[in-house]
């Protein structure tokens, strides 16, 4: 079984080292757009995070997409 892992899985699939290279050819258009989703979306999550102060608590992202909520209390 380990040896046919090795043979299978030694390199990338074709298609996928084009979609890779068709990617970093578009990065600045790609980085561009999902900087611009992250940021709608920070718009709409902060006034959430301010209207329940008292329920929830993030740490906001610092240079992507990930933030780190927190639920204080839970309803019963």
């Amino acid at each position: 079984m380990a040896a046919l892992k090795d043979y299978t899985t030694i390199c990338n699939s074709a298609p996928s080292e084009f979609l890779a290279e068709l990617a970093l050819r578009h990065r600045e258009a790609l980085a561009q757009r999902n900087l611009g989703i992250i940021t709608d979306n920070l718009k709409l999550l902060n006034p959430i995070f301010n209207r329940h102060a008292a329920l929830l608590a993030w740490q906001r992202p610092q240079a992507g997409s990930i933030g780190f909520p927190s639920l204080f209390g839970a309803r019963r």
